[in-house]
């Protein structure tokens, strides 16, 4: 018999709870949860009461911009997200998001909760960030992505992407931080 038991409980309560007896969830609270893709992208993925404010073009500086996941078969992965979250799809071409892709170009797979796009996935090839392995890749909104990727060089960050302007909407950059951590920046056009 062991001579101490961890006892753990948890306890669900609805967000219309609290609404219900007039309080109100704090911005930055929100359900989380730790997801493995079937193709072995592992994530802390933050989805907050208003996702599509929450990471999107309109943030403030620091805030998340875009999440996106690097995967070997963009569509298997997101059928996996639509079962698990419940995200629908769309696919768009990569230079040209307003547009589906022709024959031969290179596509963009948008996920979507209710009429908002939420993320994105890139099908990983040998120019991607995540060339070796699939990963989610947060990008965080920065003032001048310049002078922001120089001073991660200067930290003894990595560059490994960019800056470049993609879609017609930011330029970005992919980052490794001294730790190998990988992370993007973005400074919406």
């Amino acid at each position: 018999m062991p001579k101490s038991v961890e006892l753990f409980w948890t306890r669900t309560m609805p967000d219309h709870d609290e609404k219900d007896d007039g309080g109100r969830s704090p911005d930055m609270m929100g359900r989380r949860a730790v997801l493995l893709g079937s193709a072995g992208a592992g994530s802390f993925l933050g989805l907050l009461p208003d996702f599509a404010r929450a990471a999107g073009p309109d943030n403030d500086v620091g805030t998340v911009w875009w999440s996106e996941l690097i995967a070997d078969d963009p569509e298997k992965i997101a059928g996996f997200y639509s079962r698990v979250i419940g995200w629908q799809s769309r696919r768009v071409a990569l230079d040209d998001p307003a547009r589906a892709p022709k024959p031969g170009e290179q596509a963009y797979t948008l996920l979507i909760a209710g009429q908002n796009d939420v993320a994105g996935i890139l099908k990983a090839d040998s120019t991607t960030a995540g060339k070796d392995k699939p990963m989610w890749l947060t990008y965080f909104q920065v003032t001048d992505i310049d002078a922001s990727a120089a001073e991660a060089k200067k930290q003894g960050g990595t560059i490994l992407f960019g800056p470049v302007a993609v879609g017609g909407s930011a330029r970005v950059a992919v980052i490794a931080d001294p730790g190998g951590n990988r992370f993007g920046i973005a400074s919406p056009l």
